[in-house]
């Protein structure tokens, strides 16, 4: 996904996922790259299937073109969606 920063700043990032496992104890860790480094992830034992709506953290971002990209390192997770917003 490409991504336009208008402004340089502090954002958000947040999301949506869930997780329908038997196993709770058993982690799922998604990271958030931004051209290709890390920016922030999402982690859970278990959602019970029930999206859970997450501000993930936030970064300063400078003026400029980002790539948002998805890494599971321990998968499990489902994301709905990815969002920025400036704080």
């Amino acid at each position: 996904m490409c991504l336009t920063v208008h402004e340089s700043g502090i954002y958000r990032i947040c999301g949506a996922y869930s997780k329908v496992t038997d196993k709770e104890l058993s982690q799922s860790v998604c990271n958030i790259l931004l051209n290709g480094k890390p920016a922030a992830q999402f982690d859970t034992r278990g959602t019970g299937g029930h999206t859970a709506e997450v501000t993930a953290t936030e970064v300063k971002l400078e003026k400029g073109f980002y790539t948002l990209e998805l890494s599971h390192t321990k998968p499990g997770i489902d994301v709905q969606w990815v969002g920025i917003n400036r704080s």
